[in-house]
C-alpha cells in the first residue's frame, strides 16, 4: 500500500520506521511517529498521547490532504 499511513506503536518500532525514513525508503509525511504503545504495561501512554495529540491530528490531516488528491 504505497499511500498508507504508517503508525508505529512504541519506541522500538518508531526507531525502525525512522531508519526507513532516513534511508529514503519511506516518506516521512506518511508516518505518525512517536505514537505510544497501547499496552497496559506502558503507564505513561495516556500522558504521552495527550501531550502529542495535536501533532498527531496535524499529521493525519496533512496525510489526508496529500493522498486524497
Amino acid at each position: 500500500m504505497p499511500f498508507a499511513l504508517v503508525i508505529p506503536l512504541g519506541k522500538a518500532v518508531s526507531s525502525a520506521v525512522r531508519l526507513l525514513v532516513e534511508e529514503g525508503s519511506l516518506d516521512r509525511e506518511r508516518c505518525l511517529q512517536n505514537f505510544p504503545h497501547p499496552s497496559g504495561a506502558n503507564a505513561s501512554r495516556v500522558r504521552e498521547y495527550q501531550r502529542r495529540k495535536d501533532d498527531y491530528a496535524a499529521t493525519v490531516r496533512g496525510w489526508f490532504r496529500r493522498w486524497r488528491a
